[in-house]
């Protein structure tokens, strides 16, 4: 299946805080589909579908896991998608809470709380930010990695 536009109206959805396009919807909503291509121009909510078709699911039956990779090729653009566009998709469309930041170590296999600088917390495991779900989402923390090269050599 092939999603593809041009020209991008909105449309209210009640599981949402903000108005979504139409593809975002669809990706909210419909099921049955085994692959499928988002066409859509820059800045045209690609990131934000991703993030509302992960936790379709979850919307449905609110103690579902949520399990996804997004993947960027370049380790700027990993960073500013996720603090541009999953953080802000979250908080703003979803409602979810952001609770803690920090970084999960994987020799110690534990999440350590760290306010400092991304870069910084690279050096220290993988980034990680904590969210609080809204009620209806199950009300439990998720949490987002980034997983970048810097911080896979570290």
């Amino acid at each position: 299946m092939e999603l593809a536009a041009e020209r991008l109206p909105f449309f209210r959805d009640q599981r949402l805080l903000r108005p979504v396009y139409a593809h975002q919807c669809f990706l909210l909503h419909e099921v049955g589909f085994q692959k499928l291509k988002v066409h859509v121009p820059s800045a045209g909510g690609k990131t934000l579908g991703a993030v509302l078709f992960a936790l379709r699911d979850t919307y449905e039956r609110p103690n579902s896991l949520v399990r996804t990779i997004l993947t960027y090729p370049t380790n700027l653009l990993s960073r500013d998608q996720f603090e541009r566009s999953v953080v802000r998709a979250l908080v703003e469309w979803v409602g979810a809470e952001r609770v803690a930041v920090g970084a999960i170590n994987p020799v110690e296999r534990r999440f350590i709380r760290d306010e400092a600088s991304f870069e910084q917390v690279v050096r220290r495991g993988a980034p990680t930010y904590v969210f609080k779900l809204p009620a209806q989402l199950g009300g439990r923390d998720l949490y987002i990695t980034v997983l970048t090269g810097e911080g896979l050599q570290h």
